[in-house]
């Protein structure tokens, strides 16, 4: 139920809340799984990542090309991340696990989580503005493409510090699995184990 007082969103008021705890398979080229826009038409600034909830506790299979398991938009959603910690979202060539966009998504880990991809295939990609925190979880990517290909697990278009361990699995690949891009020169800092 929302409640406005004084013309304010609580951060306990919820105004998209998608759950998935079985399993969404989608075919096609350019699918999304699931998908999220918290929208602030009127520009206010009141929508918090926590009015927008996106939650995968089950299986993603995304069967085309070029798709995303979930997309998060507009002034930014709360997604939370859980699962096996191993191959929970799958996506084909050039496809994105996660994408969190908009002005300030959060991507969090209620559990070890999983994204399997193909060539040019990346797990999680956060825009500017957006995080990932993991709570101590870690992410897995797992590669199963092209021999003569490749894919990232981690992808920041945006100056961040990644605190989250990630997993290589590469099945397939001669030309290696990148685990963490960044787009700006010295953008990203990373805490190796």
């Amino acid at each position: 139920m929302i409640k406005f007082q004084s013309g304010t969103l609580l951060a306990a008021d919820k105004v998209l809340e998608i759950t998935n705890n079985g399993t969404i398979t989608v075919a096609g080229n350019g699918s999304i799984g699931l998908y999220g826009n918290t929208n602030d038409i009127a520009g206010t600034g009141l929508v918090l990542t926590s009015n927008g909830v996106i939650s995968n506790n089950g299986k993603i299979v995304m069967t085309g090309d070029s798709g995303v398991g979930i997309v998060s938009e507009g002034a930014g959603n709360t997604v939370n991340l859980g699962g096996t910690g191993s191959s929970d979202i799958l996506v084909g060539k050039s496809g994105i696990g996660v994408y969190a966009g908009g002005t300030k998504s959060e991507v969090n880990f209620t559990s070890n989580t999983g994204v399997e991809i193909k060539d040019k295939g990346v797990g999680i990609s956060v825009s500017s503005g957006s995080v990932i925190n993991p709570n101590g979880n870690k992410f897995e990517i797992k590669y199963t493409g092209s021999a003569n290909a490749s894919g990232a697990g981690i992808f920041y278009d945006s100056t961040a510090t990644n605190i989250t361990d990630v997993d290589i699995v590469n099945t397939s690949s001669d030309k290696g699995i990148v685990g963490i891009y960044a787009t700006k020169r010295n953008s990203c800092k990373m805490r190796l184990q």
